[in-house]
């Protein structure tokens, strides 16, 4: 290496990674590019499905709206998932939604990188967007379940899934009974799939809340908007993807796999198409009080790279490096030219 070499400035590498949020029917796509510890939104996408007939066709449609800035040539292969709490059992996707997983990744040329649930990678997105960890009942209101998630001081506690009802008040009421903590917090952040949240949020202030021995208070009750869950997906995801967080893996005995199924098709794609097609997904991110470091097991067989992403921000918070860098006006920003890089 020359000395002029030496001297010179090392010009950034950029890495792209796809979050694809999947919802009971509705995804939620977003391109995002690392370069150094900085994270920059380069496009999002949305589409409904119908469960078990159309998800690889919606995860396209959000994955092309959200692929629309990306430079020529540029091929997305890594993606994280965000997944609801009742897509997991025992910190393993569910047999049925993994398979579902499985073909996405498969007919899209997808390299999986992990899954973070919903309900924690909102929970570090509220951290960082308030200053401290937040406590509150974070409620999912989709079309057909509902899920309150307990979160404590940053850390999700307890997560309870109902069949939804007549009445969404009822069905926090249902909830609430299944919650091993005596005192529940006085604040509520509700999100959904719909903008119809607004209804959802007048019946619960008219619940007799007096009634429940859990409240010590009259809740305070919020709507998280639909923008702002796509930024508490993709800063979530992005934690995998920073120099910090690779550098903690690589002292844990973490190295990264290659599959070169996909790298074969990857190479197919390069030669057949002019411009191949990119692909994004998110994971959530899940917090853990566990302390020992993760297996050895990203890539295998059984779980097809879909492991849990809850270290990538525990440790990046434990080692006070997470400079994660995200547009605050706007979360669709377009990629800068390569010469004012």
């Amino acid at each position: 290496m020359s000395l002029l070499t030496q001297l010179l400035p090392k010009k950034e590498t950029r890495e792209y990674f796809l979050a694809l949020g999947v919802e009971e029917h509705h995804i939620r796509a977003i391109i995002a590019q690392i370069s150094g510890s900085e994270l920059t939104v380069i496009g999002k996408g949305e589409a409904e499905y119908t469960e078990g007939k159309n998800e690889t066709e919606a995860a396209d449609i959000a994955i092309s709206e959200a692929e629309k800035n990306l430079p020529d040539s540029t091929l997305v292969e890594k993606v994280v998932f965000s997944l609801p709490s009742y897509f997991l059992e025992d910190d393993k996707v569910k047999p049925d939604y993994l398979e579902t997983l499985k073909k996405i990744a498969k007919d899209l040329n997808l390299k999986p990188c992990g899954f973070i649930e919903y309900s924690s990678a909102i929970s570090y997105f509220l951290e960082r967007e308030e200053g401290s960890p937040a406590t509150l009942l974070l409620i999912y209101v989709g079309q057909k379940k509902l899920v309150v998630s307990l979160i404590r001081v940053g850390r999700v506690q307890q997560s309870i899934t109902v069949e939804r009802g007549a009445s969404v008040g009822a069905d926090l009421e249902t909830s609430i009974k299944k919650f091993q903590a005596e005192i529940l917090p006085s604040r509520i952040v509700l999100y959904d799939e719909s903008d119809d949240l607004e209804n959802v949020r007048e019946d619960l202030l008219r619940m007799s809340w007096h009634k429940h021995a859990s409240f010590l208070h009259t809740p305070k009750v919020e709507i998280l908007p639909s923008e702002k869950i796509f930024e508490a997906l993709v800063q979530a995801a992005g934690c995998s993807f920073t120099k910090d967080y690779q550098i903690q893996r690589k002292q844990l005995g973490i190295e990264e796999e290659t599959s070169g199924t996909v790298e074969a098709e990857r190479q197919r794609n390069m030669t057949e198409h002019a411009k191949p097609k990119h692909y994004e997904t998110t994971h959530t991110v899940h917090h853990t009080e566990t302390k020992e470091p993760p297996k050895n097991d990203i890539i295998n067989e059984e779980t097809f790279g879909f492991v849990r992403g809850d270290k990538a921000i525990e440790e990046i918070k434990k080692a006070k490096k997470d400079n994660i860098i995200i547009p605050e006006n706007d979360i669709s920003a377009p990629l800068k030219d390569e010469e004012s890089i």
